[in-house]
This record gives C-alpha cells, structure tokens and sequence, in this order.
C-alpha cells in the first residue's frame, strides 16, 4: 500500500487532468495501481471478517434447554445452577471441558455454560 502524501499526489494530479499513464510514469509506478488509488473512495483497511465456530454447548443446547425450561415450574431455590448443570452434564451426557469457580471454560477459554444458562433465564 502507498503512503498516504503518495495516494494525495496521485489523486491530485487526477483532478489536474492527467492521465493514468503519465501519472504512473511520473510517480513511477505500475498503472493499475495508480487506477486503484484514483477509484478508491475509503483507505481504511477491511477488517478481518468474523469465523462463525460451532460452540462445544451446541450438541447439548436442547438437554440444558430441557433442565431450565423444567425449572420454571419449581419454586425458584429449588432451580438448577450454572454449577448443577455443569455436573449433571459431566454425569449424564459424557461432557469433556474444564471447570474454573462457576464459571466453565472451553479449550480456548472462552465461557459457555453460565453464559448460555443466563441468556436463557
């Protein structure tokens, strides 16, 4: 990418009337750069586009579904917690991750289970 003062130059002697080529020729560079430059309206750089990843919660979301949906016709003591859940997981589904205070951490440390729990209460 050309420095900024570079791309005014270009832009410039556009709007004096020159030619791509002679541009080219007097920046000393390739012509379809100086073409780039001149129909480019925004110089910031595009940021990186987002990887949507599978969560490790999605095969389980209806089971945690299940328990919390059950939970709304207990009385309120008696629901499950972020930790309950977890364990109940742990026992009865087989669930491989790592377990830090209330809050479960997946591989690349991210929360999943508390989070999840919340957006569902």
């Amino acid at each position: 990418m050309l420095s900024m003062p570079e791309i005014d130059g270009i832009r410039r002697m556009d709007r004096e009337g020159a030619t791509p080529a002679e541009i080219a020729r007097a920046t000393n560079h390739d012509p379809k750069t100086v073409r780039k430059y001149i129909e480019m309206d925004d110089f910031s750089p595009k940021p990186p586009e987002k990887v949507e990843r599978p969560s490790i919660l999605d095969p389980h979301k209806p089971f945690i579904d299940e328990i919390l949906t059950g939970d709304l016709k207990v009385r309120r003591k008696q629901r499950h917690s972020g930790t309950r859940i977890f364990e109940r997981l742990r026992d009865e589904r087989v669930f491989w991750f790592t377990k830090i205070g209330t809050t479960c951490l997946t591989e690349n440390g991210t929360t999943c289970l508390t989070e999840w729990s919340h957006h569902m209460r």
